[in-house]
């Protein structure tokens, strides 16, 4: 918003957008383990934080000028990030606060892609040799 050269302008902003799908992939990169059982559930929640995000700082463009706009939109982006380092899910050590139980039952994950362990493949066949009926 301050920069009055194109080329840094974009640079930034490039700069800028790569960062923020990063954190958003890590947003929706953390829902399985939240609530495995209802990952459907949360993803939406997640999805309409994004919404609601999206809705505010319209409105903040709306009703101000792009260069003080921009700047809310930057407080808000550093206020989330210096806030996410305190994130901690049930059963798993955060960045800096919780502890690691793998005992606990909400660590299990229930997934339909998840594979069942199983001591060999179904499809495993065994050879006989001759001689054996």
């Amino acid at each position: 918003a301050r920069t009055e050269d194109l080329i840094t302008s974009l640079v930034i902003m490039v700069i800028f957008a790569i960062l923020i799908q990063m954190s958003t992939g890590t947003c929706y990169g953390i829902v399985p383990f939240v609530d495995s059982a209802n990952t459907g559930s949360v993803a939406g929640v997640v999805g309409g934080g994004g919404n609601v995000g999206a809705v505010v700082l319209g409105l903040i463009f709306t009703y101000n000028d792009y260069k003080v706009a921009f700047e809310y939109m930057a407080y808000f982006t550093i206020g989330a990030a210096l806030l996410t380092p305190l994130i901690v899910i049930k059963g798993y050590k955060g960045m800096f606060l919780g502890r690691d139980d793998h005992d606990d039952p909400s660590r299990k994950q229930h997934s339909p892609l998840m594979v069942p362990k199983m001591k060999h493949s179904p499809h495993f066949v065994k050879l006989r040799r001759k001689g054996q009926s």
